[in-house]
């Protein structure tokens, strides 16, 4: 979730509360969350978006296809189970497997698991 997106919709009193930042953001409504920015559709791996208390927390996102895992910053992209419209993977088909304490990780292919 990109740092904009939380100034624009969490009063600024409760920024600094990740859970009611999560209430605010849970209740905004489809509206809202159909926008470019919002937490399902933004892609901060196209771009230098800041995200919110990144430094704090990691995300991880999906939804945008993916050659293999990576991470950039605090996020964590792992959708390569896409595919083109011929039905060729787009990706490397592997799971992420991550330590949310210390935010290690690995992948995993799901024809070992």
């Amino acid at each position: 979730m990109s740092k904009d997106f939380v100034n624009l919709h969490v009063p600024k009193s409760k920024y600094d509360d990740v859970d009611d930042v999560l209430d605010y953001v849970n209740h905004l409504g489809e509206m809202k969350m159909w926008y470019d920015g919002s937490p399902i559709w933004l892609r901060p791996q196209y771009t230098d978006v800041k995200m919110y208390k990144s430094q704090q927390f990691l995300q991880v996102v999906g939804h945008t296809p993916m050659e293999t895992i990576t991470k950039k910053k605090n996020v964590i992209s792992c959708d390569v189970f896409s595919t083109y419209r011929d039905g060729k993977p787009i990706g490397t088909e592997e799971f992420l497997l991550l330590d949310t304490i210390t935010w290690d990780y690995s992948m995993v292919n799901y024809g070992n698991y």
